[in-house]
């Protein structure tokens, strides 16, 4: 992983140039010298370190230097974000593909299984959603459910709960948690949940489950048929926001089952495009499906 970490010293500079980019580096020391009492050498130190690590570039302007960023702040923010779960997170790799870096419990075989998944799904799922990962994906494997809650901010999950997403590592339980489902299925699950968080962070509860089940292959025709639906008793999937909200409540109405077949639907009435144009218009039926929100869910029901 190459992060390009800075000091805090240099945080200041940098906050700087990115609040006025381009600036002149009179500007910078003027700024530093007002709100850190910073000598022009010291200033000036800084300021060739960010450019030998090509944080900055500059020009010659006059009798002065120009600055400007050569990356975002945002991007600066990541890479300490991933330097610190590096740390957490770290120690060896024990599987890693092009796409995925697995750690944690080393079992090879079970470590073998959940990458060759994870990276024999990417292609089809970047491809038909239409967005990459921009680094690797940092998957951990742990030793225990407890540690697996505990990492999700959950001090008392329920068992059924073998898999999640925190801080952009994806989390899987050990092996012996899985009975329904493999592991297998559960760590695509997951990555596409991290994934349509990129696509886009304001995607409803409801479609992120939805577009992950169906992705992830774990649901069966079979486990719908046998909760005997009547589909005309839910009358708008999206407007349960109440029921939606958590995990656990979704689990409970049997949202996973329900998704799914939402998913199905657009899938085979309106196609594979239409899904991924919905993941970022989520509340524009008519210029995703070119149907009103209303004749959307009834041409649900009527599947």
């Amino acid at each position: 992983m190459n992060l390009k970490l800075i000091t805090e010293s240099e945080w200041e500079i940098m906050r700087i140039v990115w609040a006025k980019t381009p600036v002149t580096s009179m500007v910078i020391i003027g700024d530093l010298e007002a709100t850190k009492g910073w000598m022009p050498t010291t200033v000036k130190t800084f300021l060739s370190r960010l450019v030998q690590k090509g944080m900055l570039k500059y020009e010659k302007v006059g009798r002065s230097f120009s600055y400007s960023s050569l990356v975002s702040e945002e991007k600066c923010v990541r890479d300490e974000l991933q330097a610190v779960i590096a740390k957490v997170y770290g120690g060896a790799v024990y599987e890693q593909t092009e796409h995925f870096e697995i750690k944690g419990n080393p079992d090879p075989d079970y470590m073998k299984r959940i990458a060759e998944a994870l990276e024999s799904s990417y292609d089809r799922i970047t491809t038909e959603l239409e967005a990459t990962p921009d680094q690797p994906i940092q998957v951990y494997v742990h030793a225990t459910q407890k540690g697996l809650h505990s990492a999700l901010g959950l001090l008392d999950g329920p068992k059924w709960l073998r898999s999640g997403h925190a801080w952009g590592v994806l989390h899987v339980a050990p092996k012996e948690c899985f009975d329904d489902i493999s592991a297998e299925h559960a760590a695509v699950h997951t990555f596409l949940l991290l994934l349509i968080q990129k696509i886009n962070p304001a995607v409803p509860y409801w479609l992120q489950q939805a577009v992950s089940t169906y992705y992830a292959g774990w649901m069966t025709q079979e486990k719908i048929d046998a909760l005997h639906f009547d589909f005309q008793d839910f009358p708008s999937f999206a407007r349960n926001h109440g029921m939606l909200s958590s995990y656990v409540s979704f689990k409970e109405i049997h949202g996973y089952e329900w998704g799914y077949t939402v998913m199905n639907y657009i899938v085979k009435q309106y196609g594979i495009k239409q899904l991924a144009d919905f993941l970022r218009k989520p509340y524009d039926y008519e210029g995703v499906f070119g149907v009103t929100e209303e004749r959307f869910w009834e041409g649900w029901r009527t599947i």
